[in-house]
Order: structure tokens, then C-alpha cells, then sequence
């Protein structure tokens, strides 16, 4: 279930980009981020799996993953190029495929020791989901994300919360 909610998420930034102006792609955005560097860092989300894998270990960005989130997200952005919304379907054609032919029982290489892909799997999908719905909100798109994309976010966050010992911050904060 989880690979198909991914190929959702990953729809999802490419129909929030395919609307950007061309004067957009310079506005404010995040913190000290534009438009485009914040496309470029979650283009970055998209290749994580790639990256992860044995097959594949260096990110298909060519970004230095030992610089700041700031410089990984200005370096992304300028590797987009001229044609982002381009760049991101290339990305997406090569990364769907790739995680379409990794067997379920699939050891990724993780900064924190080796992990199986389908228990990755959620933290791309939450952290795609979000970064495009930065973009749209960015944008003062309206554009949602798929139920389901949303729906495998909560769950992450929730399972985060719980690991930290701050699932009752969470349902107060969910509640008001």
C-alpha cells in the first residue's frame, strides 16, 4: 500500500509546480527561501529512495549531503535548471520505476544503519506530501494533496510522536 501512496505523493508536487508562474519562481517562500530553492529541496525528497539504495548511492540531485539544508536546497534549486517542472517529471520517471523493481524485502543503506525500503517507505511519502504542500502554500495554491498522502503523513507523525514520548503534545496540539 505504501509504494502506491508514494506514486501518489509524488503526483502531487507535480501538479502544485506545473502552476507556478514565471514570476513566481523568485518570491519568497520559506525562511530564506524562494520559490525555486524550495522546489529544488523537495526534489531532493523525491530521490531519497534512489539515493538510499545500494544500486544507486549517490543523490540523483549530485547535492552534497554533508552541507547545511539551506546550501542542499540552493544547490537543488540551481540543479533544475531551466525547465524545474521538467527536471522534477524526469526525476519522477526514473524514481517510480526504480521503486516499482525494489523487492519488498530490499535493504536501503540509511545514515542510521540499513532499513528495509517498505519501512522507509512513509517518511518519503510525509516528507514529499508536506514540501508540496509548502509549495502550494507558498504559491496561494488551493491545490490539496490525495486523502491517502495526507493520511500516511498523520501516521508518521504520530509514530514519531509516540517514539518521542510526545503523543499527548501531539492530540493536544491536533485538539486545541
Amino acid at each position: 500500500m505504501s509504494r502506491e501512496v508514494f506514486k501518489q505523493s509524488i503526483g502531487y508536487p507535480l501538479e502544485v509546480v506545473a502552476e507556478i508562474k514565471p514570476e513566481q519562481w523568485d518570491q519568497h517562500a520559506i525562511g530564506n527561501w524562494t520559490v525555486r530553492h524550495l522546489v529544488g529541496h523537495s526534489s531532493r525528497s523525491l530521490g531519497r529512495l534512489e539515493e538510499h539504495a545500494a544500486a544507486s548511492p549517490v543523490e540523483p540531485t549530485g547535492v552534497d549531503v554533508t552541507t547545511s539544508s539551506d546550501d542542499r536546497g540552493f544547490a537543488a534549486a540551481k540543479a533544475l535548471g531551466d525547465d524545474p517542472l521538467g527536471a522534477l517529471k524526469t526525476l519522477a520517471d526514473r524514481v517510480l520505476p526504480f521503486v516499482d523493481g525494489l523487492p519488498q524485502d530490499y535493504m536501503l543503506d540509511l545514515p542510521q544503519g540499513k532499513h528495509p525500503v517498505d519501512d522507509f517507505m512513509p517518511s518519503r511519502i510525509q516528507e514529499v506530501t508536506v514540501h508540496a504542500m509548502d509549495i502550494a502554500a507558498a504559491l496561494g495554491s488551493d491545490i490539496k494533496p490525495p486523502v491517502e498522502c495526507l493520511r500516511h503523513s498523520l501516521y508518521f507523525h504520530a509514530d514519531r510522536a509516540i517514539e518521542r514520548n510526545l503523543a499527548v503534545e501531539l492530540v493536544l496540539a491536533l485538539t486545541g
